[in-house]
């Protein structure tokens, strides 16, 4: 049997290599698995990988550039667009999860700078804590991407600092954000999502009043659920339900940022949706609320697929995450998440809401 050897060094993408590939060659189980566990030794040579993981490339370089402006020089620097992160990260880092790591939230500093246009927060801390704050970055995906950073990265020589009100870790207090500035292509792509939508409804009156104000666009999957997951919560608090396989981001969220507690269902099937049902049963009779139902449509990588409609005869809202049958699952969920990949060559994600009772509380964010 012939083995190909990756025509790359050590923590580089395969060719052709750009600043924006995600694949990495990272040669042995062993080498794996160090990483897995922190080796910072490995981590430190790693040069293209997903960028869920930590800010790479341009980010990375923004991030270090504003830094050194602020007088930081070294720290790790992690550059955002929502000021909730702030405090989310001073949070993150005290809480027993973190185990050995746990930090206390004085050793995470922040800043607020203007750059290009955009207003960034930027959360900065010593390097020997990163295994203590890097899930900060990974779980709610909501990090700034690689091409906004090549793009800010033009204009960080005119970068202002904006001053912190005291108190500044409270985000209610934080300076106002920009987010990314929108242009026509943000209207036209809302556009294109409600054509799709429209163009073979299984119920046509239930799509009828979706317009392009009810579609709201993330940068990542786990944005989109982070957002909306928060939001429903707000909006209704009580336990959040998983039922099935979802993206594993999305168990870290909930174990860490479920205020009533969360549930999961792993089997779908006619037994598992009976055994959910039962339960629900129980806490309507002890006076206990439930939020929301989470799932994937199809599940990955189990691909089971859950009776949709069953659901939402059970509880409302359910927010159904996957690829497949946009305009066919519309019908049965409020409301969707769907993945831009599958419509354009791109890694949006969108939330559509037609005639939800829940759209007006979803934080009209783009790119945050």
């Amino acid at each position: 049997m012939v083995v190909l050897k990756p025509q790359s060094d050590f923590g580089h993408a395969p060719p052709p290599q750009t600043p924006y590939s995600i694949i990495t060659n990272l040669p042995g189980w062993d080498q794996a698995r160090s990483i897995r566990d922190g080796d910072m030794s490995a981590l430190s040579r790693i040069v293209h990988i997903y960028p869920r993981f930590a800010p790479t490339q341009f980010a990375a370089e923004l991030g270090q550039a504003i830094a050194q402006l602020v007088g930081m020089e070294g720290s790790v620097a992690l550059p955002y667009l929502n000021p909730d992160m702030g405090p989310y990260t001073r949070r993150h880092v005290t809480l027993a999860q973190r185990k050995e790591h746990v930090m206390t939230p004085d050793a995470i500093s922040l800043r607020c700078v203007d750059v290009g246009g955009h207003r960034l927060f930027v959360v900065l801390y010593d390097p020997k804590h990163m295994l203590g704050a890097m899930a900060t970055w990974s779980n709610p995906g909501i990090g700034l991407s690689i091409r906004a950073g090549e793009q800010l990265l033009k204009h960080v020589a005119t970068m202002q600092e904006v001053e912190l009100p005291i108190g500044g870790a409270d985000a209610d207090v934080m300076p106002a954000p920009t987010w990314t500035p929108e242009g026509p292509a943000h209207q036209g792509l809302r556009e294109r999502i409600v054509e799709l939508l429209h163009r073979a409804p299984l119920d046509p009156a239930r799509v009828a009043t979706c317009a392009p104000g009810d579609v709201y666009l993330y940068p990542t999957g786990m944005a989109a659920v982070f957002h909306t997951s928060n939001a429903l919560v707000r909006f209704r608090p009580g336990t959040i339900v998983v039922l099935g396989v979802v993206f594993h981001n999305t168990y870290h969220h909930l174990i860490e940022e479920s205020p009533h507690g969360w549930k999961h269902f792993g089997r779908v099937d006619e037994e598992g949706i009976d055994a959910f049902e039962s339960w629900l049963d129980q806490e309507t009779q002890n006076g206990r609320d439930v939020s929301h139902v989470l799932v994937e449509v199809p599940g990955n990588p189990t691909l089971d697929t859950v009776d949709v409609a069953r659901i939402k005869k059970l509880v409302s809202p359910s927010v159904v995450h996957g690829q497949h049958s946009l305009s066919r699952r519309q019908k049965k969920t409020d409301p969707a998440a769907h993945s831009r990949r599958n419509m354009a060559s791109s890694s949006s994600l969108t939330i559509l809401s037609p005639a939800s009772a829940t759209s007006t509380s979803l934080p009209r964010r783009t790119c945050s």
